[in-house]
């Protein structure tokens, strides 16, 4: 009994690194396609900082805006959160509302007027996260 625990032991580590061998050959043969993928969107996150800065820095002040609301949300008890993702929201907005006036762009009237709809909801926010304190 002794031999036959030893011998089915040594035939389920074999069996371990045959699949570990199958999951690694899967992985290299996968991988050039995943790292083509991932410099793929490096190239345009370094492309579009350098070709527009004003709005890249505006789209990363929404997108953590957006990630800072979702974790409030997710999350009640962290008020700081709310206030930090308010504050990118209100930061991002005037930013766009200075860069409109200085470089007006094909759309001016359309993005003036979504900077300060994001302008009042985030400015609501503020009044409403304050009487609640």
């Amino acid at each position: 009994t002794h031999y036959s625990l030893l011998i089915t032991h040594y035939s389920l580590l074999i069996t371990h690194y045959s699949l570990l061998i199958t999951h690694y050959s899967l992985l290299t043969t996968q991988s050039p396609l995943f790292m083509r993928f991932w410099r793929f969107w490096l190239n345009a996150v370094i492309l579009s900082s350098q070709h527009n800065p004003p709005r890249f820095v505006e789209l990363l002040m929404l997108s953590l805006a957006i990630i800072m609301l979702a974790i409030s949300t997710f999350f009640p008890g962290k008020e700081a959160f709310l206030i930090l993702g308010l504050s990118f929201v209100v930061g991002a907005s005037l930013s766009i509302l200075v860069r409109e006036v200085m470089s007006p762009s094909s759309r001016t009237l359309i993005t003036q007027i979504t900077a300060v709809l994001l302008l009042i909801v985030s400015i609501y926010g503020f009044a409403d996260l304050i009487q609640h304190l």
